[in-house]
């Protein structure tokens, strides 16, 4: 046969009336048979093929063979497909389409786009006799180029393809072939023959079988799934076949079993990791990954990201990490640890016989410590927690409360104080545990749990929920503003620590005490909130100054309340300045000799022990202004007036002309005019004028008090 050859440039190269062989190798050129049955090659590049008359054959050697375009296709010509390894008309037709020139045969490989048009005809005019195939039956190794989009076919033996990176087309011909598409959205052609469809690695893509038949099996192993039930939460019914949905690492992975019904498949169409080595199987650090676990004692670590982890058998340890994780422990007595807060909303979804969550890293001591956050819901139990700003939980599919008790948890059984705290502005819920800790809330709606041991709680700003638990714990309060707190279990030993509040004693604090449905209600106000303690389940009888811790220091204090705010005030031992400004103010001295000025607003001022001086510097301009002053001693306590705001009196002690016991002035010298049975003390700018006297105050009606108490400063 003669043989005309070209170059590596684009020709025109053309035999004679013989069976030529026409070499077209590189360029983009033309070959033309003429007469006889011709063998053409185009080689490289884009090119035409005319075969001319006679039976003649287009032969394909070698890949990236480019575009090209057989001209005049004819009765007894053949498409020669044996070097791409085609051993079947059926491999060929996925990649077969009509177009308006005629049928295009449509492949990839490294990269470039491998095409054959033959020109004026239809696909229903080709059949398998149109081509010449590999019938070898020999095993062949075939691999796509690392990252290109590839078609690549096995021929009549038991051949591996290997796909690499890419979008690669995968399709295996006769007899049991294995095909591994690799990274890529891959699709799988497995042919005739038992096939595998093997997947080594993860990210491997979205990924479609496209005729899984009697024998195909699908090999997970290198995903560590040990056994069928691992694999059911993530497969799926579609109208295009069963999917088996994935992911790692940022992107999706998925498996379409196309025209299979979840019915059709079980664990004898996969292979599984049957190995009982023990794994550590770790995620992406940011991604979803849904993560498995063979047949021994693995440890799975999602890190962060939304992550769904199966641990199949043996007795598998499964860490979340951040994110709302998905455990399945799968048989076995499987532990589902916590390392960390701000772990997100987790869902344990076949908690079984022998399972435990580990709450170690909570610092949760015991089980009755956990159980203010735990509910019944339709789905299951759950643990609702929280941290940081965000919410934490754990449901517990499928499970009641009455079947949870300590021994499905693991709890912190060391006796090291701890010292714990909230961030800075969010609702945390907090945990001691078995040591004398000190837990701190800061602000935010925060939940504090002591355990065992003798533990101080500080909720800090906010409403806050406290369960000391055993031991003799103490409720501190460190600063004002803290909230509407409750004490849950107030017990033996417990205490509540106000000596920031300067409370000195408990008489101090009994005008604030009050008997609810739920318990005491300790009534405060600061800065315009409302500050309450409730110590739950208790009675006022219940409770006295050994329950308190108060201020016993005799250092002299000055207390300001807020300005425009109504606020309860205290004073401690020692000789006290409590100034409320404006608002509706309460008081209240305690020991020492303390000047209470409660300034505009209805105040409440209580001097307690010692002598006590009342100070008024505001006088009433509209509406009720009366402050009301209780235990008001007329042996030891006295009253000073602000000259500045009551005006035409002179310094220092009052004069007795200017004082009055009766119910209204009776001349002009009469400025304060004191109703003794009432305890009503009024001023009168001028006595018998044409003004009218104003209330100033109120107190216990009886209340003896003379000019000698009053001092003009």
């Amino acid at each position: 046969m003669p043989t005309i050859t070209g170059t590596s440039s684009s020709e025109t190269l053309s035999g004679k009336d013989k069976d030529d062989l026409i070499l077209g190798l590189g360029g983009d050129d033309t070959l033309n048979g003429r007469g006889g049955g011709d063998t053409l090659v185009g080689g490289f590049g884009d090119d035409e093929l005319i075969g001319g008359k006679g039976a003649d054959v287009f032969r394909y050697n070698e890949r990236e063979f480019g575009d090209d375009v057989v001209t005049d296709f004819g009765k007894g010509d053949k498409i020669n497909l044996k070097g791409l390894n085609v051993s079947e008309f059926s491999q060929l037709e996925p990649f077969l389409s009509d177009t308006p020139d005629g049928v295009l045969i449509d492949l990839q490989f490294g990269g470039d786009n491998e095409s054959i048009l033959i020109e004026g005809l239809s696909l229903d005019q080709l059949s398998g006799k149109n081509f010449i195939f590999n019938t070898s039956g020999r095993d062949l190794v075939v691999e796509g180029q690392t990252t290109w989009n590839d078609v690549l076919f096995g021929a009549g033996g038991d051949d591996k393809i290997s796909g690499l990176s890419g979008d690669d087309s995968l399709s295996g011909g006769g007899r049991e072939d294995t095909l591994i598409g690799g990274f890529g959205d891959d699709a799988l052609y497995g042919g005739k023959g038992a096939d595998v469809f093997r997947y080594d690695e993860r990210e491997f893509g979205d990924d479609v079988v496209e005729d899984f038949g009697e024998g195909d099996r699908i090999d997970l192993k290198a995903l560590n799934i040990a056994q069928f039930s691992q694999l059911e939460p993530f497969l799926s019914d579609t109208p295009d076949g069963v999917l088996i949905d994935l992911q790692f690492g940022g992107d999706n992975e998925s498996i379409l079993i196309r025209d299979v019904s979840l019915d059709e498949l079980s664990g004898a169409d996969f292979i599984f990791n049957a190995s009982s080595r023990n794994l550590t199987v770790t995620g992406q650090t940011t991604w979803n990954d849904m993560l498995f676990g063979g047949k021994g004692d693995d440890e799975l670590s999602g890190l962060s990201g939304d992550d769904s982890l199966s641990g199949g058998a043996g007795k598998d340890t499964l860490i979340g990490g951040f994110g709302d994780d998905a455990f399945y422990g799968g048989s076995g007595g499987d532990v589902f640890r916590y390392d960390e807060r701000e772990f997100g909303d987790d869902a344990i979804e076949d908690f079984g016989k022998g399972d435990r969550i580990d709450l170690k890293a909570f610092n949760l001591a015991q089980f009755s410590q956990l159980e203010p956050f735990l509910s019944d819901t339709p789905d299951g139990v759950l643990i609702d927690l929280q941290f940081g700003g965000d919410n934490e939980s754990i449901l517990i599919r499928d499970v009641s409360l009455d079947e949870l008790s300590g021994k499905q948890f693991i709890f912190n059984t060391s006796d090291r104080d701890l010292s714990v705290e909230g961030q800075t502005t969010w609702n945390d819920v907090l945990f001691g545990a078995g040591g004398d800790d000190k837990i701190s809330g800061f602000s935010g709606d925060d939940s504090l749990s002591g355990g065992a041991g003798e533990d101080t709680l500080i909720g800090g700003f906010g409403d806050d929920a406290f369960y000391g638990g055993s031991g003799g714990d103490v409720f501190r309060y460190d600063e004002r503003e803290f909230g509407d707190d409750a004490i849950e279990d107030f017990g033996k030993g417990d205490k509540i620590d106000l000596r920031f509040l300067n409370v000195s004693e408990f008489s101090q604090l009994d005008p604030y005490l009050t008997n609810t449905s739920e318990g005491v209600l300790i009534d405060l106000q600061f800065g315009g909130d409302n500050e309450s303690i409730l110590v739950r389940d208790v009675s006022i009888d219940e409770l006295s100054s050994k329950d308190f811790i108060f201020n016993t220091s005799t250092r002299d204090l000055v207390v300001e309340g807020q300005t425009t705010w109504n606020d309860v005030l205290f004073g401690g031992g020692g000789d006290d300045r409590l100034s409320g400004f404006t608002g509706n103010d309460e008081l209240n001295g305690g020991a020492g000799n303390d000047t209470l000025i409660g300034g505009g607003g209805e105040d409440v001022l209580r001097g307690g022990a010692g002598a006590d001086t009342f100070r008024f510097d505001d006088l009433p301009s509209f509406g009720p202004s009366v402050d009301r002053i209780i235990g008001y001693s007329a042996t030891d306590d006295r009253i000073e007036i602000d000259d500045a705001v009551f005006g035409g009196l002179s310094g220092g002690p009052l004069s007795g002309e200017a004082f009055r016991v009766g119910t209204v002035a009776l001349d002009s010298s009469d400025r304060f005019i004191y109703d003794k049975s009432t305890g009503a003390l009024y001023f009168d700018v001028d006595g018998m004028g044409g003004a009218a006297q104003k209330q100033i105050a109120a107190f216990d009606p009886g209340t003896s008090l003379s000019a000698g108490e009053f001092e003009v400063v």
